[in-house]
C-alpha cells in the first residue's frame, strides 16, 4: 500500500507574504469616509466581510472547484458594496437622524448628486468626482488580484494550513474577547454589515405588509377630514401667506450662539406697528432634509414621516391645504424656488398657479443649492401676484436662500426698487462662510446669519406687500444637521403667526400659542400633521 506523500510544512517566506496579503486587504476592507473617523485600532480589527470571502476561497481551494475570474469580480464587487453600505449607514444617521434604508435611500442618489455639485466649485466637485470614482476602481483591482493570488496560494496545502491555523485562532480569540473583555460591547471582529443589510432584506420582504398599515391610515384620516368643517368663510376673504423658512429649526432658540445672531431679525419682526404675532413649536417629520416630509404633513393632516408614506399620500384621497382655499374662491399660488424641474407631487398639492426657478424670471447669479435669493422671490410676487390681486390669496412659499451649506450667501439690499430682475446680485458680492459640505461642524455662524437674513427679508417683505389684515404664517421646514444642533435633539422648528386683525390671532392664542415671536411652549410638541385640522375647525363655521 502507497501512502500519500505528508503534507509539507508552511515555508516561513510564503506564510508572511499571505499574511501580509491578508492584512492589506484587511486594511483596505476597513477604510471608511469620513477619513477622520478612521482610527489604527478600526483599520487593523479583522474584516468579518473579508474573513468570510477567505472561508470561500479555501473551500474553493480545497474541493478543487472552479475558481473563474467572473466569481473573483464578484466577491471584489461584494466587498466594494460593503464598503459602499457601511459609509452610507454610517453619514445618513449622522445627517438626517434616522436609519440608512438602502431600499428608498438609493433612489435618491441623483438628487445627491445634484446638490453636491451646486454646492461646491465645479473643479472641487469633479476632483472629488474623479477622486472617488479612482478609489472605486483600484479598490476594486486590488480584492480582484488579492483573491485570485490568494485563492492560486491556497491550492497549496501549506497555504491553507497558514489560513486555517490563523483562521481558528482568531476565532479562539473572539471567543475570548467576548468571555472576558471588559468592554460591555466586546468583539473582537470588526462590526459587519451583513446582519444591517439582512435587516434591509426583511424590511423589502415586509415592506408590502408597511403599506398596507399606512394606507389604512391614510384612509383613516381622509375620513376624518371629510367630517370637518372647511369653509374657511371666518377668514373673510383675507389673503392667507404660509412662508416655509428652509431649516428654520428650534436650535435658533436653545442654542446662543445661534440666537445671539437671530435676535436683532427677530426684534425688527417684533418692532412693526403694524402686525402682532404669536409662536410655538411644531414637530417636524424630518431632520436635515427631505423638507416635502414636512410640506406633506403640514398640508395634509397626516404625520409623512417616510418617504413610504409620502408616495402614499399622494396616491390618497387625502385633500391638501390649497384645496380648500380653492373652494373657498381663493386663488392658490405655490412658489418654490428651488424646484428646477416639475416634480410628481405637484398635482397633488393642487395649487392653481407654481412659479418655480424657470418661470421665476431671475437673472442674477445662483448661491450654493439657492437658484435665487429669496429677497427677490417674496419682491417678484409682491410685484406679480399681490399688488395685482383681484381675488382672496393664498400663497405659499418656500423659501430657500438659507438651505445648506452656508458657505454662499446674498446680502439684503436696503433699496428694494434695485431688485428687478436680480441682475443687480451680479454686482453684490455675496457674503461667504468657510464651510465645506457636507462638513457642517464648523456652520454655527453661517447657519444663524442665513436664517436673519430670511427674516430679515420677511420683516422688509411685509412692511412694503402685505396688508395689515392678512394672515401670515412663517415656519421652519426642519432642524439643521444634527452637525449643527448636536445629537439626539428634538425635530420641533418654531412657528409664528402674524396679523395686524387680532381677532386672526386669537383662535392661536386659545390654542396655547406664545405672544410675540420666541415660542416658550415645552415639549412634546404637537406634530405638523395637527395643523390642518386645527386651522380648518378654527376658521370655518361649516
Amino acid at each position: 500500500m502507497v501512502r500519500p506523500p505528508p503534507t509539507p510544512l508552511p515555508h516561513p517566506a510564503g506564510s508572511a507574504v499571505f499574511l501580509a496579503v491578508w492584512l492589506c486587504l484587511n486594511l483596505l476592507a476597513q477604510m471608511t469616509w469620513p477619513a477622520r473617523e478612521m482610527h489604527l485600532t478600526g483599520l487593523i480589527r479583522p474584516s468579518q466581510e473579508l474573513f468570510g470571502a477567505l472561508w470561500l476561497l479555501c473551500f474553493a481551494a480545497r474541493h478543487r472547484l472552479r475558481f473563474s475570474r467572473a466569481i473573483a469580480a464578484a466577491l471584489a464587487a461584494l466587498m466594494i458594496f460593503a464598503g459602499v453600505f457601511r459609509v452610507a449607514d454610517r453619514l445618513v444617521p449622522a445627517y438626517f437622524d434616522r436609519p440608512f434604508n438602502l431600499f428608498i435611500d438609493s433612489r435618491f442618489l441623483p438628487d445627491l448628486l445634484s446638490l453636491l455639485y451646486d454646492t461646491t466649485a465645479p473643479a472641487v466637485f469633479f476632483r472629488w468626482s474623479a477622486a472617488a470614482a479612482a478609489g472605486v476602481i483600484i479598490a476594486f483591482g486590488l480584492f480582484y488580484g488579492g483573491f485570485r493570488w490568494m485563492h492560486r496560494q491556497l491550492r497549496d496545502a501549506a497555504s491553507r494550513i497558514v489560513f486555517m491555523t490563523t483562521a481558528h485562532l482568531m476565532l479562539l480569540l473572539s471567543l475570548a474577547w467576548v468571555l472576558f473583555a471588559p468592554s460591555p460591547n466586546p468583539n473582537f471582529f470588526a462590526a459587519g454589515v451583513w446582519p444591517r443589510i439582512s435587516d434591509e432584506v426583511g424590511f423589502i420582504f415586509t415592506v408590502e405588509r408597511t403599506r398596507r398599515r399606512q394606507i389604512a391610515r391614510m384612509e383613516r384620516a381622509a375620513k376624518r377630514n371629510a367630517r370637518l368643517p372647511s369653509a374657511l368663510d371666518r377668514l373673510e376673504g383675507r389673503d392667507v401667506l404660509l412662508l416655509f423658512v428652509e431649516s428654520y429649526g428650534e436650535t435658533i432658540f436653545e442654542d446662543p450662539r445661534h440666537f445671539a445672531i437671530v435676535a436683532p431679525a427677530l426684534r425688527r419682526l417684533e418692532s412693526s406697528p403694524r402686525f402682532s404675532a404669536c409662536s410655538t413649536f411644531l414637530r417636524s417629520p424630518t431632520i436635515s432634509g427631505s423638507s416635502w416630509l414636512a410640506h406633506g404633513a403640514f398640508s395634509g393632516g397626516v404625520m409623512t414621516d417616510t418617504h413610504l408614506g409620502f408616495g402614499l399620500l399622494l396616491d390618497s384621497n387625502i385633500k391638501p391645504l390649497a384645496h380648500y382655499f380653492n373652494r373657498a374662491g381663493y386663488r392658490t399660488v405655490c412658489v418654490a424656488p428651488g424646484t428646477q424641474t416639475p416634480r410628481p407631487e405637484d398635482a397633488w398639492f393642487a395649487f392653481q398657479q407654481k412659479y418655480d426657478a424657470s418661470s421665476l424670471g431671475y437673472r442674477g447669479p445662483p448661491f450654493g443649492w439657492s437658484t435665487m435669493p429669496d429677497q427677490f422671490v417674496l419682491d417678484r410676487i409682491c410685484r406679480e401676484e399681490i399688488r395685482t390681486a383681484e381675488t382672496p390669496l393664498f400663497i405659499e412659499f418656500i423659501l430657500v436662500s438659507s438651505h445648506a451649506a452656508f458657505h454662499c450667501q446674498p446680502r439684503f439690499i436696503e433699496e428694494a426698487d434695485r431688485i428687478g430682475d436680480g441682475s443687480v446680485f451680479h454686482e453684490i458680492p455675496p457674503r461667504r462662510f468657510p464651510v465645506v459640505w457636507p462638513d457642517l461642524s464648523n456652520a454655527h455662524e453661517a447657519y444663524a446669519t442665513a436664517i436673519a437674513y430670511d427674516l430679515t427679508v420677511i420683516a422688509d417683505f411685509l412692511e412694503r406687500c402685505v396688508d395689515r389684515n392678512t394672515l401670515v404664517i412663517i415656519l421652519g421646514d426642519h432642524q439643521p444637521s444634527p452637525q449643527i444642533t448636536g445629537p439626539g435633539k428634538s425635530r420641533s422648528v418654531p412657528i409664528h403667526i402674524i396679523s395686524g386683525s387680532t381677532e386672526m390671532l386669537l383662535p392661536f392664542l386659545k390654542r396655547g400659542y406664545t405672544p410675540g415671536f420666541i415660542p416658550d411652549k415645552p415639549p412634546p410638541h404637537p406634530g405638523m400633521d395637527t395643523f390642518l385640522e386645527r386651522f380648518l375647525k378654527d376658521f370655518s363655521s361649516r
